[in-house]
């Protein structure tokens, strides 16, 4: 593996940060599963980004980050005892503005792909 530019250092800091989080909102959450599958999916990502020195890794990554950002309102509305309020989602929501711009950094300033002749 190649050194990691700044952008994919962001995006794998956040997507280890909401790893994090998405265990602790299994303790919280009625559906501790869905918080378990996702740091795995994330987990997935982040073993590929680490030992991949192409792009799926972080347009994979990109992707769910992306996904969870879109569905905090929807954490948002429910009532605080599921979801751990503010307290759990706005670093959850830190995490994944974060990982999103460092996802999409990383694809505008990436190498390009070689061509196979």
């Amino acid at each position: 593996m190649e050194q990691m530019s700044t952008w994919q250092k962001l995006l794998l800091g956040a997507s280890i940060a909401l790893i994090g989080l998405e265990v602790i909102s299994a303790f919280i959450l009625e559906a501790p599963f869905a918080a378990v599958g996702y740091a795995i999916l994330l987990s997935a990502g982040v073993v590929w980004m680490i030992r991949s020195d192409s792009r799926g890794p972080a347009v994979y990554l990109g992707v769910l980050l992306l996904i969870e950002l879109l569905l905090v309102p929807s954490f948002a509305s429910q009532p605080a005892s599921e979801t751990g309020g503010w307290a759990l989602l706005a670093p959850v929501l830190g995490a994944c503005i974060v990982g999103v711009a460092g996802a999409v950094g990383s694809l505008r300033t990436g190498v390009e792909p070689q061509r196979i002749r």
